[in-house]
């Protein structure tokens, strides 16, 4: 996995995991949530990675983390 593409994989990740904090408790990590979607957002644009299916960035997440759930 290229340098870009990892660090869009990781932001993705971040922003998973902020999702699942701010369903607990959505006013402590509300304004985390909104940052984390841009930069993975951004990343994820310069990587090529938008047009990928769910399946596809699962794969490639599960490649660096291979025991994450994203249910």
């Amino acid at each position: 996995m290229d340098p870009k593409t990892r660090a869009a994989v990781q932001s993705y990740y971040r922003l998973t995991e902020t999702l699942q904090a701010a369903i607990q408790d959505p006013d402590r990590y509300e304004p985390g949530l909104t940052a984390a979607a841009y930069e993975a957002n951004r990343l994820m644009a310069a990587a090529g990675l938008l047009s990928k299916s769910p399946q596809e960035i699962t794969a490639l997440v599960r490649e660096i983390y291979p025991d994450w759930n994203p249910s």
